[in-house]
């Protein structure tokens, strides 16, 4: 009997087919059958929609990337995005204007001026996606020349309008996808000024994301900027807005967790993890949940929104809203940069120590000459061998419990004789891969943490050159990146990546270590001159100009536990010194610094350093 699609879609009955069925309504339609199956019914629904508003003859749902963007930019929607959500734009577009092809028309619910303003005539261009970037590039260029940033970062919205109160997670996302298709490594040379135009798009988030930037470019440009430093900002429109544990739903700092007021300040700086007083779960600002303070929904935070005024995003809630800064004694201050610079050294001990052992299994691995392959079929051998022994109660097949005394093995092996069931094995396994996946995920959310936490820590310390060694290779990969200091890169020829804006770029050439990131870091600041940093006198947010890195070994410079640092960490502290090391050991090098700090201070006996 053959399925009625229509009624199903309607129904929500495509929930209840299982993949296959629905991967096979694909194939018969010449549909992608790749993705989860939320995407799948996606397809299956727009295709459906898509028969009875067709563009051009043609069902949008039957479109290739190209035909989409192309639709899409007819029509007055943004060309930026993956193939599903142009497809999503475009049938919501056809919905609401009943079906008809009218590519004059503006996107529903924006207004046709701003929607000219942020595409202006790119559609009268359209002829191949080579076009499409063209016309993407000199409308940018048109932007970036008004300083209209906001609707420079508008073109890389789907559906969305940004503006400076969006959320910091809302303007990278709009960066990514535009400066993916407008990057000139992936244009090469087609378009003389792509390069020009990703500047804008760079230069377009800086300025909606640290509105700051743009008094300074203003004082530049008009008259010196006044010597005072502002040390602390208004908490005018201000809340202490609620953070909720991700594993318990426990809100965070509660009378009962004894955390003075100010320990808010460097939570929502991404300075500082706490533990759980329900669960022990160990979290910060970026894996936190937050609440908006007038419609109580969670809504995506970013430390770099601390000192800004946002709109969480949510549907019907438009009210900007900033974050309360709680007064913080000197001696707190103090105290707390004593902490965090230690806290720093001992994360940094920690990664090391983890990627040595990594290190080490993978050179056993190699040594034994066996693949991920063989390696799997040793675990699952080594898992029925201990199940048969009595010290697994949970069978490694089927996942079933199975109670026995402790000296009574045959109820074990019993059961694995008749262990066959394929879709009892088959959940387990796939229970298995949930398990495993969910723990991937924990863990590069906690590495994006620490990475995260490491650079608010090296900025509220000075953000000094001579520091640098405080930062994770992740986070000196991402400000080489920043300054072009890295190898070329080739971008992916789709040019889209992930779903997060992630993968579209992938490396060719073999990747830096820390000390020669370092060493390229603090190479630039002295040969390019200036190079912002932040200053971390108050809390963080004063911005200073330092132009000369800080090469001077000093008592205060150098690390106090030299000796328990490795010869990898030794090097990176030589590096952010500008200083390059004759020793090969880690005694040496430790001698070697102490000598070159004793001389630059004056003393002709080496500088005893503490532990």
């Amino acid at each position: 009997m053959s399925k009625n699609w229509n009624v199903l879609a309607k129904s929500g009955g495509l929930e209840k087919l299982k993949v296959g069925e629905l991967k096979g309504f694909l194939k018969e339609n010449g549909l992608s059958q790749t993705g989860e199956k939320g995407t799948l019914m996606f397809r299956i629904k727009a295709f459906l929609d898509g028969e009875g508003m067709k563009v051009d003859g043609r069902n949008p749902a039957t479109m290739k990337a190209g035909e989409l963007k192309k639709e899409c930019a007819k029509r007055g929607l943004s060309p930026m995005g993956y193939p599903d959500e142009l497809l999503e734009s475009l049938i919501n577009y056809l919905k609401t204007h009943g079906g008809a092809d009218k590519s004059t028309n503006a996107a529903p619910g924006v207004d046709p001026k701003s929607t000219d303003k942020a595409l202006g005539k790119a559609e009268d261009n359209i002829g191949d996606d080579g076009d499409v970037a063209s016309a993407l590039v000199h409308r940018i260029m048109q932007l970036g020349e008004e300083e209209d940033w906001a609707a420079i970062l508008n073109l890389g919205c789907t559906g969305l309008k940004v503006s400076r109160q969006s959320p910091t997670a809302l303007l990278r996302k709009c960066y990514h996808r535009l400066s993916l298709n407008v990057h000139p490594d992936r244009l090469g040379g087609s378009v003389p000024e792509a390069t020009k135009a990703f500047q804008a798009v760079v230069t377009a988030f800086e300025r909606l994301s640290k509105p700051e930037r743009e008094e300074e470019q203003g004082n530049k440009k008009g008259k010196a900027p006044t010597k005072t430093k502002t040390l602390a900002r208004s908490n005018e429109n201000c809340f202490r807005s609620r953070i909720y544990c991700p594993r318990c739903r426990t809100e965070w700092g509660q009378p009962i967790d004894g955390l003075p007021p100010y320990t808010y300040n460097y939570m929502m700086m991404g300075l500082k993890t706490f533990v759980c007083s329900t669960c022990l779960c160990d979290f910060g600002a970026l894996t936190a949940l937050h609440k908006c303070p007038h419609c109580r929904r969670s809504f995506e935070y970013d430390p770099h929104d601390y000192h800004r005024q946002v709109v969480c995003g949510n549907k019907g809630c438009t009210k900007p809203f900033g974050f309360f800064l709680f007064p913080v004694s000197d001696r707190v201050e103090k105290e707390m940069r004593g902490e965090l610079r230690a806290e720093q050294e001992r994360r940094l001990r920690a990664r090391e120590s983890k990627l040595a052992r990594l290190a080490r299994s993978k050179r056993k691995r190699e040594g034994m000459e066996k693949g991920e392959g063989e390696q799997a079929a040793d675990d699952r051998r080594l898992q029925l061998r201990l199940f048969v022994q009595g010290l697994l109660d949970a069978c490694p097949r089927c996942g079933e419990e199975v109670a026995c005394k402790p000296e009574d093995r045959e109820a074990h092996k019993d059961h694995l004789r008749g262990c066959h069931d394929e879709d009892k094995i088959e959940a387990h396994r796939e229970k298995a891969r949930k398990a495993e996946a969910h723990q991937a995920d924990k863990e590069a959310k906690r590495a994006q943490q620490e990475d995260l936490q490491s650079l608010r820590t090296w900025e509220f310390l000075g953000g000094k050159e001579g520091e640098l060694w405080l930062l994770t290779d992740g986070q000196l990969a991402h400000l080489c990146k920043e300054k072009a200091l890295l190898p070329k890169e080739e971008i992916d020829e789709t040019g889209m990546g992930d779903k997060k804006g992630n993968g579209a770029k992938k490396t060719t050439a073999a990747a830096l270590s820390k000390d020669e990131m370092i060493a390229k870091l603090v190479a630039h600041s002295k040969r390019e001159g200036p190079v912002r940093l932040t200053d971390g006198t108050e809390s963080g947010d004063v911005k200073r100009e330092c132009g000369e890195p800080n090469t001077r070994f000093s008592r205060d410079s150098l690390p106090d536990n030299l000796h328990g640092m490795s010869l990898s960490q030794l090097r990176a502290v030589c590096a952010a010194h500008g200083y390059v090391p004759q020793a090969t050991s880690q005694s040496a090098l430790v001698r070697e610094l102490e000598r070159a700090a004793a001389k630059v201070e004056g003393h002709e006996e080496t500088l005893l350093l503490e532990d």
